[in-house]
């Protein structure tokens, strides 16, 4: 009876798309070279299965019966899909059907075929891009020169940074840079920007920004992030309470005193060369420069934008 068996032959399982993707279900269209029928073996839980090559561990199993595969009309062909997260990236794996799963149409004797395993293999790779999911940070507060600005941009799965990258924001209207500092090797990125001198205002995010780190952050497959939802998220960052103020105030007004006068509690003012400012006292001091000794005593306060010192009296020259 041996020679009575269909010969099956495989033409070919042709993978959809050509790619086998783990992060994806993956349909398979597994063809013969002639007609055939289910055989009594084919509504076993086992009848179809893919095969780990490297330990011979079935990863999928199914029914040939199951409502999931089908069978082409004019039977020569099986088509089943294999759910997503089945398929590790990297190892190799085959087709396995059990004998008695197929057997030959009545005009061959309808002689069940022996078990059979496919003739080509297929190996996973990794075809998705990394997105970004989330960002964090650029906390409400004020900021000043020396203080940073930090960005932490979240992506769907481990990446590497293979350039100098940055994101682009607004500082009071004008764009600066938030520059990669550190999280290559893990999901997530870190951006930073130290304020400097002269840098005022509040934030905001430059339109057409997604494309800025295409290409320069990839996984480990070298899939480069798709980046095109990135603007998105920036856009649901709450900025409103920011404020950068790296504006250094200015003493404009100076004052001398006749060394042989002494002025009892006359308080010195000093205009400031900006509004807004807020007043540290502990960092205002009055020295004598005849010894460098700190005035004991003294009075710091902000009077309508000027600085007013209240030093009680002051000693002759």
């Amino acid at each position: 009876h041996v020679n009575a068996e269909p010969a099956l032959t495989q033409k070919g399982a042709v993978i959809t798309d050509g790619k086998v993707d783990p992060l994806e279900p993956l349909t398979i269209d597994f063809g013969f070279d002639k007609a055939f029928e289910l055989g009594g073996a084919a509504s076993g839980g086992d009848a179809l299965r893919v095969v780990n090559t490297s330990n011979d561990v079935a990863v999928f199993s199914t029914s040939l019966t199951d409502a999931a595969v089908t069978v082409s009309a004019d039977s020569d062909s099986v088509s089943f899909t294999v759910p997503a997260d089945t398929f590790v990236i990297g190892q190799t794996y085959e087709i396995h059907f059990v004998d008695g799963a197929f057997e030959g149409t009545a005009s061959e004797g309808g002689i069940a075929a022996p078990a059979y395993t496919s003739q080509s293999t297929f190996t996973a790779t990794d075809f998705t891009p990394p997105v970004p999911v989330s960002v964090s940070g650029l906390a409400g507060g004020g900021y000043g020169v020396g203080d940073v600005l930090a960005l932490e941009v979240e992506f769907s799965e481990v990446v590497t940074v293979q350039d100098s990258i940055g994101v682009a924001v607004l500082l009071g209207g004008s764009e600066i840079v938030l520059d990669y500092v550190s999280g290559g090797g893990s999901r997530v990125l870190r951006f930073e920007y130290a304020v400097g001198a002269g840098d005022e205002g509040g934030l905001g995010f430059v339109t057409g920004d997604a494309g800025r780190l295409n290409g320069d952050v990839v996984d480990g497959a070298g899939n480069s992030a798709d980046m095109s939802g990135f603007e998105g998220l920036l856009s649901g960052l709450d900025v409103s309470g920011v404020l950068v103020d790296g504006v250094v105030p200015i003493v404009e007004d100076s004052f001398s005193l006749d060394g042989s006068t002494v002025l009892p509690g006359v308080d010195l003012v000093f205009g400031l060369g900006e509004g807004g400012v807020v007043l540290d006292a502990s960092k205002v001091e009055l020295v004598d420069t005849s010894d460098g000794g700190v005035v004991g005593g003294v009075g710091v306060s902000l009077v309508e934008g000027e600085l007013v010192l209240s030093p009680g009296v002051l000693s002759p020259g």
